[in-house]
């Protein structure tokens, strides 16, 4: 599946002017960044039976309304992109978006963004 890869959405705060002041999704993104650094693992979906189970019966919803091969999906608050994965294994282009940027960094040391 060389022609179906995986996009990652992060921001490049290198480029940005700093902001005047603190804007509600600085806070939020500091907040979700300091999660994932104390504890990634409350954000892993596959850490139980029954988080498994969520991914799989979600997926079976998206799959009841037609074929994913081809279309065109967004994975908003990805995390480590296990669900991206998923959606990409049943042939949809994946753009996976999340807020935190240690989120976006689990997500490529996990490997496999394209295919």
């Amino acid at each position: 599946m060389k022609n179906n890869p995986l996009n990652i959405v992060s921001v490049d705060t290198a480029t940005l002017s700093p902001p005047k002041k603190t804007s509600t999704r600085d806070v939020a993104q500091a907040k979700f960044d300091r999660l994932w650094l104390q504890n990634p693992e409350q954000f892993d979906p596959t850490r139980n039976c029954m988080e498994k189970e969520r991914l799989q019966r979600s997926l079976a919803l998206i799959e009841s309304q037609g074929a994913l091969n081809g279309k065109i999906a967004v994975d908003l608050g990805s995390g480590k992109g296990d669900f991206s994965r998923l959606l990409r294994d049943k042939g949809a282009q994946v753009t996976a978006v999340d807020i935190s940027a240690n989120a976006i960094k689990a997500f490529e040391a996990a490997g496999n963004t394209e295919n």
